[in-house]
């Protein structure tokens, strides 16, 4: 993932021009930990907005455990536009940015910066390297594919080409790519994994903020027993199955009511919505959400765990009004739109289950049809799995990147060598379905991949 606007380093001034104490027309929010300013009549900001940002507040600090001096408040300036923060923001004038931070002051568009928000709540910490300070940040409120994504081994192997020198003499406030910031998440990630938060934290709070090579590469020498370099070339040699960043404040939401209908409340401004879902039993169990007369172009699931996780390839993962996965057992968060919607989870763990292994159960409950487009997710894992579904019109669509064998039968007798192969061919995009099929997904054996296809009606 490239980054179109870069965020200002959290422990230096962005622009020397003087700060405007308030807007000419500012509303202010205030709950425990936050002062929030805004324009008066900005619809992404109201009264519950500060509820937001302390459940962000809260998940951060159950995770790092910093200290928060009584009494001390975050001063979070929200500009209602990126013309108005152009404008009047003290670091605009410095990097290509949409917000910024320095000690415990925010200035951003979004009504939840979660990258400027850590560096806000660890200003009190240290003032370490600039790499940590980015790195950290960029780690708890990123979304980096895994390296098994598509195009991800680009990345990767761009990557490789950055030295630790270039990351330790990362000076503050200057422009850096996204590479770097991606890059130094994945060293944090795999400090984290192997020293655990509190070492973290206390190099946070004891190196100082140089960007002598030398110098910063001895202080975590220091630290953590090994030179920089070659904690780099572990941290590329991971393979996590849902990627490097870690979702706090994703997995600390409350959890979804199985087989029940919920109605999301009002966002101010925030474009995604999270709840979270625990999958206690073993093997795979098929999970389905769909909204009310609505579409949920934003609708995804991802693994608190680390587990492997369904996605697409443009980093977006729900493209349709039903998305549906098999997911192993363990903890989730799923994103659903902002504004007000009111949605359906259902999971299925029984062998009757639309999505099936095996063709009999996948005929004995077929996928019900409606005006709304399914996306499915399979993990590759060496598996055949069915859907059976009778339709006038409709459209099957495969993850072309990364081809999923797709057999269209018309019955679980038919000769294999007689059911319609399902083109990827960037040419042949999708096939037209009428009448009654089961739809035949073979999997190869890669663990810690999912494959898509969506199929919409006409």
């Amino acid at each position: 993932m490239h980054r179109a606007l870069l965020t200002c380093l959290a422990l230096v001034a962005c622009s020397t021009a003087p700060e405007p104490e308030t807007f000419s027309d500012e509303v202010v929010f205030e709950s425990e930990h936050f002062r929030l300013h805004a324009h008066a009549g900005d619809t992404n900001a109201c009264s519950s907005s500060t509820s937001d940002l302390e459940a962000h507040f809260s998940a951060l600090r159950d995770l790092l455990g910093f200290a928060w001096p009584s009494g001390q408040r975050i001063e979070y300036r929200l500009y209602s536009s990126q013309s108005d923060f152009e404008q009047h923001a003290p670091c605009s004038g410095v990097l290509h940015t949409d917000a910024c931070a320095r000690d415990n002051r925010v200035y951003t568009t979004r009504p939840v910066h979660e990258h400027e928000l850590i560096h806000a709540y660890l200003a009190g910490v240290g003032h370490p390297p600039s790499y940590m300070v980015e790195g950290i940040a960029d780690l708890l409120s990123c979304d980096y594919p895994p390296w098994t994504a598509p195009r991800a081994e680009e990345a990767r192997t761009r990557l490789s080409t950055i030295d630790w020198q270039s990351l330790a003499q990362w000076a503050p406030a200057s422009d850096r790519n996204g590479d770097d910031y991606q890059l130094s998440a994945e060293l944090v990630r795999t400090l984290l994994d192997r020293f655990g938060v509190q070492a973290v934290l206390a190099y946070y709070a004891n190196a100082p903020a140089t960007s002598n090579a030398s110098a910063v590469n001895a202080d975590f020498e220091s630290a953590f027993k090994s030179g920089m370099a070659d904690l780099l070339q572990q941290a590329l040699a991971e393979n996590r199955p849902d990627g490097a960043c870690l979702h706090p404040y994703q997995c600390a939401q409350g959890p979804l009511a199985d087989s029940a209908s919920e109605a999301l409340p009002e966002s101010c401004g925030l474009t995604t919505r999270y709840r979270t879902l625990l999958l206690a039993e073993t093997g795979f169990t098929s999970v389905s959400i769909s909204a009310e007369k609505q579409r949920l172009p934003q609708a995804f699931i991802r693994s608190c765990d680390g587990q492997a996780s369904p996605r697409n390839d443009d980093g977006q993962y729900g493209r349709s009004a039903v998305v549906a996965a098999l997911l192993p057992s363990g903890r989730y968060f799923v994103g659903l739109p902002g504004a007000p919607v009111a949605f359906n989870l259902s999971r299925k763990d029984t062998p009757s289950a639309w999505l099936a292994n095996d063709c009999a159960s996948a005929l004995a409950a077929p996928y019900a049809f409606g005006s709304q487009a399914l996306n499915v997710d399979v993990p590759m894992d060496g598996s055949t799995y069915y859907i059976a579904l009778s339709t006038s019109s409709a459209d099957v669509f495969v993850d072309t990147d990364r081809a999923l064998p797709l057999a269209l039968c018309r019955s679980c007798d038919d000769d294999p060598a007689t059911c319609q192969s399902v083109p990827v061919a960037p040419e042949a995009l999708s096939v037209n379905l009428q009448g009654s099929y089961v739809l035949k997904l073979q999997t190869s054996d890669a663990p810690g991949d999912f494959r898509w296809l969506r199929i919409r009606p006409q």
